[in-house]
């Protein structure tokens, strides 16, 4: 659009009566009207002096999805809110609150006394100096003028928009642009209270031309309600943030609602009427509801507005007025198909007029406006019976039944709030009053309603009668009966039924329950698949009609309703059962005894609906939800009958329990009684598990649970709950009045026909092996409803005023003779065609064919079946209450006769029965297991099928290269490696020797998981599935650390228990560590520290696998992978890394690290055990070096001796990292997702760590010993170079001869040092033997203070040490300098590790480096004495590093605690390569995993390794040429000791107001987020998946801590999504989103605050992650693992 750009003529906007009529030309005219208000163009200026005077309430407006606060504590009603600012300064941290997004906008609230306490304003609001701002006299009236001038724009602007609506395009756009101008600088002006003040006069006191045919004078305001429809959104954004803006103003609230109300019903009928603005209804209807909110958010000012406008009437009317337009047919139903319907147009009247019944408005509405009421009731009829369905007919519409079950329930809302408000009058009086009122005007509805329906549904028993689930009418009666029985009506005797004065006669009561009986039949033949040919949907609807989405409003409320019908008009219990049993289609079994020749072969679906039928009748009598029992109580039973199907989360309990809001108070009370919490794990929540002494409350006959519920629960009921015989029950206590009578529906003869002739049918049932199952289940229902009979009169015995039938005994009509069940039950039925009635006494036996049985002679009959374990105790039970009742009656009356004494025989279980209850669960699980063993045993027979299709698939392939035949290939040879690492593996050389070693292999092995033996064809042992990746926590570490300037920190530091770790008295994070290294400007793998170097992580989960079976295995993945085949982790592994998941355990693995079995008892030749071995070596070394590579050609030569040692170093070095805290880092398996194995090896119970690390370290210390014995060429010259650089050292720095002196042994340590000493003899004696003839004895001399020392006499280790190290020549030095070999000629190295020693100085070094170095090119394994002489010589260096550092520090005395201390990660280091490298634990007792392994003391003591004698810190010459990159001396380096993750606030929402509420930005590319995440590495603000950060290049990677990880493609990262507060893992290609580390009080996530709950970080889950970060353990954690992707873009990198 150009700006200045004239929209029409001069003519035609001087017609329309325009000022400005371009963009322009407004700003001009806009800056104009700012000087004469203010005297300048810039209105903020002004506006903010103002403001700086003083605001007595906040008028901030948000809009939809904003953050916003509520505050229980403060608020004064519940649409209450305060904004994040006046939140962070007020007290509210200790506060009931929340944080929530809204979903429609809201205003803040702080400031204002009548929504808010004063106690809760903040401290800028809540200042009592505050004085209104007043303007001087001279801006007042410049400022209406500027006001007026505005509204008359914006009003012209939006009847320009109105009359366009239909038009889009530019200038559609333009006009937009004009009205938002105008409307963006009103709200600017309504900023501050005094400038709104005149906004709030003048669009309601200031007239303008309503621009329409009439050209009326109308107000602006009104002029922007009647547009508001016809608006784009935007606009109607704006207006509706203006209006809550005036809203704050008191006085406006009457204007505005007399406006509102005039306008209110154009509003929302248009949008019945209109398509066009249909489809903008929404717009409309979202910002309307911001403005009701603030419109009636103070009671007495609602109250007020309601009284003076009549708003409740006009609310009522248009809410009427909408369902009836939507009405269809004669009889005017609602058609859910209507437009209006489905875009919910009611619900802007519905709720709006529940927003206003909220308040004491509804007791006069049935009091003072009966005829609202009685409309409302008249709506409700338009519902009646809606969305019909017919048996046979398929489902009109998918969503039919949802629209349908929508309107009802928010129709009804209205109802349950007007009558809950009722009923919360504070006056009990008026309570009675109204709610008796209201049942009388929805009976009289419903007499109404019936008579005309009669003739349309009452009688239409058909199956393919019209269904439906809605009658709002009848349960508009349930919900006030609901109310009225709380009530006390002692005035009556404890009823209330006398004031209701009930006169509806025998008819009209069974028209009134024909409907509700009618839906539960309807469900019940849905859940006997008499629905299924119609529509598998049904069964859909059925749920929902009982779940807790509905089910407090539609199946309590029909069953309240049915108990009424039965207890409205007396004695006619007798109708009603039939009348039900007829709509069951069960009307025979009621009306005359069905002899076995009559009883007709039911099917399973009518056998399904007898038993509902039996359930139904019980429920009526049994329930007592809304017939007078507490509600606490109700609750409890609620909440015991959840848990008993498993155990529930609180979240899961509030949506099983009411779709009603529940009281969290009463609720958390009841659970604390019934239930025991169990905190939140990794991969679970918190989660309540119901207390054993509460199984007893388990009723199987609760109503609410689903068939599948139903049987878990009884499942439970048995195994958990130990309740053997939960089918028993018993009656309830007796209901209050009038539903005390209840249980007279079972004391009718009519029921005890039923029974007899059920009971006859089971006992045909269980006689036949077909039917055993079906007959069981009915049978035990049947008892169930015989024991209430029974258990009914033990209640309250012979008093219950039962009634004897008035027929004869020879009335054909009568099968008994009373309605007392205790005689009933010993009575012989009569057919139609008898004229007498035999008596049989209870031990009589069975009847001839000509006698009928009676109830007891069938219950003696079941109970003699076989494989009914439950029904025959369900006998005994019924037969014990009976006995009961015989007990105490003393005499029992019949119709002219009397009924002899019986003697009951109850038979107890067979033994088979009570094992078969005692073992039921017992079965299921080893059916289970039957089940999973199965599919074992076919999964391995088609893994092997599947091993030797593929074998053959290759060997044919081969042979056809080749120009073979078949017979000519060998099918079992198989290649040494994976095709795609061959040419990798070709570099990695593996020599034979013929010298023998101590480690050697056995046959004896571990089990390979595929082929299930111990060796393979070739006869190589199986080895160990592993995980190879690079991982940088070192490095992270060292960056972490900072320098030490000052020897006082070190002083300090070293004499704190606390900073060094050992005494572990404060918080393990304030905790360091001092170590010493040379800074480096750039990181280069392999120079330096060891530490900065990102190591190959190597973990193994436990199982083993030969390569062979491995190859086969990898290469049938590949071959299913290409042609689309899945397999076992199809979206986790990548095959192109030769990662797989182990078939054992389904953990991440991508290679074969080689077994070696030690100490044997049939000791091998080498060359053969290096036969074996050599392919595994050459696969696990070339794996390596491809991670090491990041999967590109490594060209480079190496031998796999390098390999294995440096990865050997380098995962010591990890692993004396995360084993730095006091009391090591272990699995916590109570809380762990992870399958891992709870054994831990020896190692790691003394230094803890993961029990997978320990693993791949023991073995890889094996592997090094063992391809130590492999003579490389290169090693001569390596070690030839070392020796000369060691003894030019010394040479150099005389001093260093002095670290380790001469000690005076004790005689446990001179057994030791001789052996030194002997041994390097030895050494020297072989090396002069294969030299020329040398002289002998064996002397080597230094010199050194113009002497010479005799290896036996020295006084140091040095001229011991070093010829035994370096298997060295004779050595001599002249008196002037060390005779050093400077012609050797320099070798390539695969690797910088030996060129970092060679090329460089020995004190340069990384201590522990050239203790690996040593190690490495030391020609074959050495021997413990040899390895602890190694230990001294690179302890030599380390404490001459450390000393130089010292002094650098300025350290000049006393320095042997810190020279300890800065020597501890060495001799850790050193401590775990012994200890792995020779297979022995450390000495010593230990107090506590990973105590005295953090003691520098201790363990020179275990590496015999005396004190360092360093009177003076020593400053050692280096050459700089050989140090180019390098500083001048080594730096003292304070590191932490304990590495954590970013730290985060207790509460989330804490987290949410500074990042999002306080607009942080991105880190990279300073935007801000649109989906926020913070790096738990480093802490910084990212974008999670945008293009903004995408473009920042390499240079600025996601994760500044783990550059060299990302560099090298493995990098792992931590992410925390600040929105959704869920944690994403990503470990190169894979990413893990979920596991949300910020719970609620109950241990639940609430992802997005969808709850709104305050939100708690959880440390366990918490803990765990930072354990899984530090292990290297996300995949190997099976939940994680398992819910993650591969091959997503993440942060911009396609991985």
């Amino acid at each position: 659009m150009i700006s200045g750009e004239p929209i029409w003529s001069d003519d035609e906007s001087a017609e329309k009566g325009l000022i400005w009529i371009d963009e322009e030309s407004a700003e001009k005219g806009l800056r104009y009207l700012n000087s004469s208000m203010c005297g300048r163009e810039d209105l903020a200026s002004h506006i903010e002096e103002l403001r700086a005077k003083g605001e007595q309430q906040c008028n901030k407006v948000w809009a939809k999805g904003k953050i916003a606060y509520r505050c229980r504590t403060c608020q004064l009603n519940d649409s209450s809110a305060i904004c994040v600012d006046c939140f962070q300064a007020g007290d509210h941290r200790d506060h009931d609150y929340v944080m929530y997004h809204s979903e429609s906008g809201g205003c803040c609230d702080c400031g204002d006394k009548d929504a808010w306490k004063i106690s809760g304003f903040c401290n800028i609001h809540g200042s009592l100096q505050v004085q209104m701002c007043t303007l001087a006299d001279e801006l007042v009236y410049k400022t209406h003028e500027a006001v007026r001038c505005v509204l008359r724009e914006l009003s012209i602007w939006v009847v320009i928009l109105k009359k366009t609506k239909k038009t889009t395009g530019p200038m559609h756009e333009q006009f937009e642009t004009m009205a938002l101008k105008y409307l963006q600088w009103s709200q600017q002006v309504c900023s501050v209270d005094v400038l709104r003040n005149i906004v709030c006069e003048d669009v309601i006191r200031n007239f303008v031309q309503s621009w329409d045919e009439s050209k009326n004078l109308t107000s602006p305001l009104e002029l922007l309600l009647d547009t508001l429809p016809s608006m784009s959104p935007r606009v109607i954004e704006a207006e509706t943030t203006l209006f809550l803006q005036l809203l704050y103003k008191s006085e406006f609230k009457h204007d505005f609602s007399q406006v509102l109300k005039d306008k209110y019903e154009k509003i929302v009928i248009l949008a019945v009427d209109d398509e066009v603005l249909r489809r903008n209804y929404h717009n409309v209807d979202t910002n309307l509801d911001r403005v009701m909110v603030q419109l009636f958010n103070v009671p007495d000012v609602t109250n007020k507005l309601i009284e003076d406008h009549n708003l409740l009437e006009c609310f009522t009317t248009v809410f009427c007025d909408v369902i009836s337009r939507c009405t269809k047919g004669d009889h005017s139903i609602v058609d859910v198909d209507h437009d209006a319907i489905k875009l919910k147009v009611y619900l802007r009247p519905q709720g709006d007029l529940r927003l206003i019944l909220n308040t004491n408005v509804a007791v006069n509405m049935l009091r003072n406006q009966a005829d609202l009421f009685k409309k409302i009731l008249e709506t409700l009829t338009h519902l009646q019976w809606m969305n019909p369905y017919i048996c046979g007919g398929d489902v009109k519409d998918e969503n039919a039944w949802t629209l349908s079950i929508q309107l009802e329930m928010n129709s009804m809302a209205i109802v349950f709030q007007l009558v809950s408000r009722c009923y919360q009058h504070s006056d009990d009086l008026v309570k009675k009053k109204t709610l008796i009122l209201a049942a009388h005007y929805t009976l009289k509805a419903l007499r109404d309603y019936l008579g005309k329906a009669h003739l349309r549904y009452i009688g239409s028993l058909a199956p393919d009668s019209e269904s439906s689930l809605h009658i709002p009418l009848h349960r508009t009666l349930s919900a006030v009966l609901a109310k009225l029985i709380l009530l006390h009506w002692d005035e009556h005797n404890g009823s209330f039924f006398p004031a209701l004065n009930f006169t509806f006669t025998e008819e009209e009561l069974m028209s009134l329950i024909w409907q509700p009986l009618r839906i539960c039949v309807w469900m019940a033949q849905i859940r006997a698949q008499m629905w299924n040919a119609t529509s598998g949907e049904f069964s859909k609807l059925e749920l929902i009609y009982r779940g807790s989405f509905w089910h407090d409003q539609s199946m309590d409320m029909d069953l309240l309703l049915l108990q009424f019908g039965t207890v409205a008009r007396e004695n006619m219990e007798q109708k009603i059962f039939v009348q039900m049993a007829e709509c069951f289609e069960l009307k025979e079994m009621v009306c005359s005894f069905l002899p076995d020749g009559k009883i007709p072969q039911l099917p399973s679906s009518k056998i399904s609906l007898l038993q509902d039928f039996m359930r139904l009748v019980l429920l009526i009598v049994r329930g007592r939800r809304h017939t007078g029992a507490d509600d606490g109580k109700c609750l409890r039973y609620d909440v015991v009958q959840w848990l008993c199907v498993r155990n529930q989360t609180y979240s899961q309990l509030c949506h099983a329990l009411s779709a009603v809001p529940t009281d969290h108070r009463e609720l958390a009370a009841i659970l604390e009684a019934v239930a025991i919490y169990h905190e939140p794990k990794i991969s679970d929540r918190g989660h309540y598990e119901l207390k054993a002494e509460c199984w007893k409350e388990f009723d199987p006959l609760f109503g609410n649970y689903y068939l599948n519920e139903l049987e878990e629960a009884q499942e439970r009921a048995v195994s958990v709950g130990k309740q053997h015989q939960y089918w028993r029950i018993r009656a309830p206590p007796p209901a209050k009045q009038p539903y005390d009578r209840l249980s007279n529906l079972l004391h009718t003869m009519a029921c005890h026909q039923f029974l007899i002739n059920v009971l006859n049918y089971v006992s045909i049932l269980v006689s036949e092996d077909s039917t055993v199952t079906d007959g069981e289940a009915l049978g035990v229902i049947a008892l169930q409803l015989m024991a209430v009979v029974v258990s009914d009169l033990e209640n309250d015995p012979w008093s219950r005023g039962l009634k004897r039938s008035g027929q004869s005994l020879t009335e054909p009509q009568s099968s008994f003779p009373s309605n007392d069940i205790s005689l009933n039950t010993y009575l012989r039925p009569r057919l139609k065609s008898d004229t007498t009635v035999c008596w049989t006494r209870g031990n009589s036996d069975l009847p001839s064919i000509h006698d009928l049985p009676s109830i007891h002679d069938l219950l003696l009959k079941l109970q003699k079946s076989k494989g009914s374990p439950r029904l025959v105790d369900s006998i005994n039970h019924v037969l014990q209450l009976l006995s009961i009742n015989c007990k105490n009656a003393d005499e029992a009356e019949t119709s002219g006769s009397q009924v002899p004494s019986t003697n009951l025989q109850v038979v107890s279980l067979p033994a088979e029965d009570e094992q078969w209850i005692r073992n039921e669960q017992q079965r299921k699980r080893d059916r289970q297991k039957a089940i999973l063993d199965q599919f074992a045993v076919r999964q391995k027979a088609f893994l092997e099928q599947q091993l030797e299709e593929d074998n053959v698939v290759n060997a044919l392939e081969e042979a056809e290269g080749k120009g073979q035949t078949l017979e000519e290939t060998t099918v079992g040879s198989k290649a040494s490696i994976v095709p795609s690492l061959h040419a990798v593996g070709n570099s990695c050389r593996v020599e034979g020797t013929s010298m023998a070693m101590e480690t050697s292999y056995s046959h004896d092995g571990y089990e390979c998981v595929l082929c299930k033996s111990t060796r393979d064809p070739d006869n190589s042992p199986a080895g160990w599935i592993a995980l190879v990746q690079q991982y940088s926590l070192p490095s992270l570490v060292l960056s972490r650390g900072k320098v030490v300037d000052n020897f006082e920190d070190v002083k300090a530091f070293v004499n704190h228990p606390s900073q060094r770790g050992l005494e572990g008295l404060e918080d393990q994070e304030s905790k360091q560590l001092t170590t010493v290294m040379y800074d480096t400007e750039k990181h280069v793998y392999g120079v330096g520290s060891i530490d900065r170097q990102a190591p190959e992580h190597v973990q193994c989960c436990g199982h083993q696998m030969h390569l062979s079976c491995f190859q086969d295995y990898h290469n049938s993945l590949v071959k299913r992978h290409s042609s689309g085949t899945g397999y076992t982790g199809r979206d986790l592994v990548d095959l192109d890394r030769c990662e797989f998941l182990c078939p054992t355990c389904r953990r991440l693995a991508n290679v074969i690290l080689p077994h070696v079995e030690q100490e044997s008892q049939e000791p091998r030749d080498f060359q053969a055990a290096l036969k074996s071995i050599t392919n595994s070596i050459t696969f696990f070394t070339s794996q390596t070096l491809l991670v090491r590579s990041n999967f590109t050609i490594f060209k480079g030569d190496t031998t796999s001796c390098q390999v294995l040692w440096e990865v050997l170093a380098l995962n010591i070095v990890h692993c004396e990292l995360v084993t730095r805290e006091e009391g090591p880092l272990k699995v916590d398996f109570a809380s762990s997702s992870s399958s891992s194995s709870t054994v831990q090896p020896q190692d790691q119970q003394t230094w803890g760590g993961r029990s997978a690390h320990w693993i791949a370290l023991q073995e890889l210390g094996k592997l090094a010993m063992f391809i130590s014995e492999v003579p490389y060429a290169e090693k001569g010259g390596w070690r030839e170079n070392l020796k000369n650089k060691a003894m030019k050292c010394f040479s150099e720095n005389p001093r260093l001869e002095t670290i380790i002196p001469a000690r005076d042994t004790k005689e446990s340590e001179k057994d030791e040092l001789g052996k030194k000493k002997e041994t390097a003899e030895n050494f020297l004696l072989i090396e002069r033997m294969r030299q020329s003839d040398r002289p002998s004895p064996i002397k080597t001399e230094i010199k050194s203070g113009g002497g010479e020392m005799n290896i036996s006499e020295s006084p140091t280790m040095l001229p011991l040490m070093l010829p035994a190290i370096f298997w060295g020549q004779e050595t001599h030095v002249s008196s002037s300098k060390v005779d050093v070999q400077e012609d050797v000629k320099d070798m390539e190295h695969p690797t910088d590790w030996i060129s970092d020693i060679c090329d460089n100085e020995i004190l340069a070094a990384d201590p522990f480096k050239l203790l690996v170095v040593l190690l490495i090119t030391y020609p074959g394994p050495p021997e413990s004495s040899v390895i602890l002489l190694m230990v001294e010589f690179a302890y030599v260096i380390a404490v001459a590093q450390a000393s130089t550092a010292l002094r650098e520090a300025g350290g000049s005395q006393n320095l042997s605690s810190s020279i300890q201390m800065a020597c501890l990660p060495f001799l850790r280091r050193a401590a775990l390569l012994v200890q792995i490298i020779t297979g022995k634990d450390l000495d010593g007792l230990w107090d506590g995993p990973g105590r005295k392994v953090m003691d520098a003391g201790y363990l020179m003591t275990e590496l015999h390794l005396p004190d360092p004698d360093c009177p003076e810190a020593y400053s050692f010459e280096m050459r700089r040429e050989h140090l180019q990159w390098r500083q001048r001396s080594p730096k003292l380096y304070k590191v932490p000791q304990k590495v954590v993750l970013h730290r985060l606030p207790r509460v989330y929402q804490e987290l949410l107001a500074k990042y999002i509420h306080g607009k942080e930005q991105c880190t990279l590319c300073k935007q801000l987020p649109k989906e926020p995440a913070i790096c738990l590495i480093c802490g910084d603000l990212l974008c999670y998946s945008e293009e903004l950060c995408q473009k920042q290049g390499n240079e600025n990677r996601m994760c500044h801590a783990e550059n060299d990880s990302e560099e090298s493609g493995d990098g792992i990262r931590i992410f925390f999504l600040l929105r959704s507060t869920q944690l994403v893992l990503i470990r190169g290609k894979r990413v893990f989103t979920g596991l949300s580390i910020y719970l609620d009080h109950h241990g639940e996530e609430d992802l997005y605050l969808r709850r709104s709950q305050l939100l708690y970080l959880n440390d366990v889950r918490m803990n765990e992650v930072r354990r899984l970060w530090l292990t290297a353990g996300f995949d190997y954690d099976s939940y994680i693992l398992h819910h993650s992707q591969i091959g997503r873009k993440s942060f911009g990198y396609p991985r």
